[in-house]
């Protein structure tokens, strides 16, 4: 039955191809076997035989899609089958459009989409089309995508899946006012004494508005940019006015002191000699003449380096009437700012 069906084929091929030639050429071309009824009768009509050709490829065309259409939708319900796949977990409205796409795919299986928005997970089956980005594939499949939301996924090959995570990304505009600090506008006094400090002018905050852009991923806040500042109420400096004088400093009296300063106006009836190593002696030692320094270089009633003393001809650093010598020698000559800088600076700031 095949062979005749074949060589009838055969003879439909040779007998179109004969009188297609003599309906377009008017020529005779070489005849397939006269002998064949198949052949006589369509001999007889040409023009229908033209039709029955084509009516013919076209049913084998029609059987071919059929039959391919057959075996697609046994292999993808063969693939739903073997994963175990919920089938009500599909989109009714998006099932159809998950076999139409399936042109280009040939037999493959569909993929199993897993997407996780707006904190929940559903799962689809899909034919995503070649070069169809995962934004565009989540609003075919009837998500709400905006275009700043973020989409992260991952593609695994093992389970013929895709893993589609969206993060939802909102900008919003939020005014907020600040205080603004009042600022201190500073005027020095030099009569009045250092470390003194007289508001004259209580001044008054400000009010700043500033405006951000923030950007919040899920709901929580990523980032925060300045995008405008605008002053509502100006602020009002504060007057304040501070001592800049340098005062003496003054010590209590000691038993001590009162020793040194006897032997201090033994030694000189110079009255400016007399009240400058009073001071010194105070501000120098305390009017301890075996103070040592705490860096352990200066020592004496008036806490002469060693050098220093030796140099002026000093023998006992210790002993105090021998500083007084030596101290009263460096102010005759005039060199006590250098020898006693900041005692000397504090002695004079009071003058």
């Amino acid at each position: 039955m095949r062979i005749c069906k074949l060589k009838s084929l055969q003879n439909l091929y040779l007998l179109l191809k004969c009188n297609v030639s003599q309906f377009l050429t008017r020529k005779e071309v070489k005849k397939p076997r006269e002998n064949n009824i198949f052949y006589q009768n369509l001999v007889k009509f040409p023009r229908i035989s033209v039709v029955v050709l084509l009516t013919v490829a076209l049913a084998a065309v029609g059987l071919s899609i059929m039959h391919a259409q057959i075996k697609r939708r046994v292999r993808i319900g063969t693939s739903v089958l073997a994963r175990n796949i919920d089938i009500q977990h599909v989109s009714a409205t998006h099932a159809p459009d998950i076999f139409d796409e399936i042109g280009d795919k040939g037999l493959l299986p569909p993929k199993i989409v897993h997407i996780l928005i707006d904190g929940q997970m559903h799962t689809h089956l899909a034919y995503p089309p070649k070069h169809m980005g995962y934004r565009r594939l989540l609003k075919q499949l009837g998500y709400e995508i905006n275009e700043i939301d973020q989409i992260n996924a991952t593609e695994e090959v093992d389970t013929n899946s895709i893993s589609i995570e969206v993060s939802r990304i909102t900008i919003t505009i939020r005014t907020v006012t600040e205080p603004i600090a009042s600022p201190e506008n500073i005027i020095e006094n030099p009569q009045k004494p250092k470390g003194t400090r007289t508001v004259l002018s209580s001044g008054s905050e400000g009010l700043l508005e500033k405006t951000f852009r923030i950007t919040a991923k899920d709901g929580e806040e990523v980032d925060r940019e300045l995008v405008s500042t605008k002053v509502l109420q100006k602020a009002e400096p504060t007057i304040i006015e501070i001592g800049t004088k340098v005062v003496r400093p003054t010590y209590p009296p000691s038993a001590a002191c009162a020793k040194w300063d006897e032997a201090i106006d033994s030694a000189t009836t110079d009255p400016g000699a007399r009240d400058f190593l009073h001071f010194l002696s105070r501000c120098e030692s305390h009017c301890n003449n075996a103070a040592i320094n705490r860096t352990g270089k200066y020592f004496g009633l008036f806490q002469f380096n060693k050098t220093t003393f030796t140099n002026y001809g000093g023998h006992d650093i210790f002993d105090g009437n021998e500083q007084i010598t030596l101290a009263l020698d460096i102010y005759r000559r005039g060199a006590s700012a250098g020898q006693f800088p900041a005692c000397w600076r504090l002695y004079n700031s009071s003058k």
